[in-house]
C-alpha cells in the first residue's frame, strides 16, 4: 500500500490563534520569513481568498500570486492580509546590551 502524503498545512497544526500567532512570531524572531509568508498564505487560503480579497482591496489572483512559493509579498500587503485574518504585525525595541 503506497504512503499517502498531504502539504503541511498551519491549520492543521495549531489549535486556535493565539498558538498560530505564537508560531508566526517564532518564524519571524528565527528569521524564516519564507516560511512565516507561507504560512500566513496558508491562513488565508483556509479563512476564504475572496473574503480576504475584499477586506484587503487586492484581486485573489494578487493574493494567490503574492503568496505563492514563488512569491514576495509586499510588507504593505503582507500587514493588510494579517489584519484581515486577524493578526497584526508589530515592532518592539531590543534589549540594549552593555
Amino acid at each position: 500500500m503506497p504512503l499517502e502524503t498531504r502539504p503541511w498545512s498551519i491549520m492543521n497544526s495549531y489549535k486556535n490563534d493565539e498558538e498560530m500567532a505564537f508560531f508566526l512570531n517564532f518564524l519571524i524572531e528565527d528569521g524564516d520569513i519564507e516560511t512565516f509568508c507561507d504560512a500566513v498564505g496558508d491562513i488565508m487560503r483556509a479563512r476564504g481568498v475572496s473574503e480576504i480579497a475584499q477586506k484587503t482591496d487586492l484581486t485573489r489572483a494578487g493574493l494567490y500570486k503574492a503568496f505563492s512559493r514563488t512569491g514576495h509579498p509586499k510588507l504593505e500587503t503582507v500587514a493588510k492580509v494579517m489584519a484581515a485574518i486577524g493578526f497584526r504585525l508589530k515592532v518592539e525595541a531590543l534589549p540594549v546590551s552593555a
